[in-house]
């Protein structure tokens, strides 16, 4: 399953000129193994697969393989209902093969959800997001990244 309703508030992604923090950590823990695909990839630099509802939407035909490792970094948070939220979830767990795992980056900026001329942030807390994983995924494993949220989800 593919979100393409409403595709406009997921277009919160900044211009980069270097890889992202999320995707830089990945790579030097050993993360980054076998086919991956940056799943909600926005304007990220680095040279694994990408797919976007908005920004790389014309590679869908990605979504129709399976990978080692599907990563989604600052995607959930700018999804306002959990609904969406699940089904994202969903859609990166049937993306894996058998022993593959999702790596997932939240930003918060703040405790609670705002919502700017740029889109929505949730407010959630760590404790909220591993709960929404855990009701999706049989392991949930935080990574130990200064200054990030990060998780390694294993189907």
């Amino acid at each position: 399953m593919v979100i393409t309703k409403g595709v406009e508030s997921w277009r919160t992604a900044i211009h980069r000129k270097r890889t992202s923090a999320p995707v830089r950590f990945y790579s030097e823990s050993g993360l980054l193994n076998g086919e991956v695909l940056d799943y909600g990839a926005g304007k990220d630099v680095h040279p694994y697969a990408k797919y976007d509802p908005y920004y790389y939407h014309d590679n869908w035909v990605l979504l129709e393989k399976k990978w080692n490792v599907v990563m989604c970094n600052y995607v959930l948070n700018v999804i306002e209902h959990t609904k969406d939220r699940e089904k994202v979830l969903e859609t990166i767990k049937g993306l894996l093969k058998p022993n593959g795992y999702a790596l997932v980056a939240i930003y918060q900026r703040s405790k609670h959800d705002t919502r700017t001329t740029k889109g929505f942030q949730s407010g959630w807390g760590v404790k909220e997001w591993e709960n929404l994983f855990l009701s999706h995924f049989k392991e949930v494993e935080r990574l130990p990244a200064k200054g990030l949220h990060l998780w390694r989800l294993l189907p």
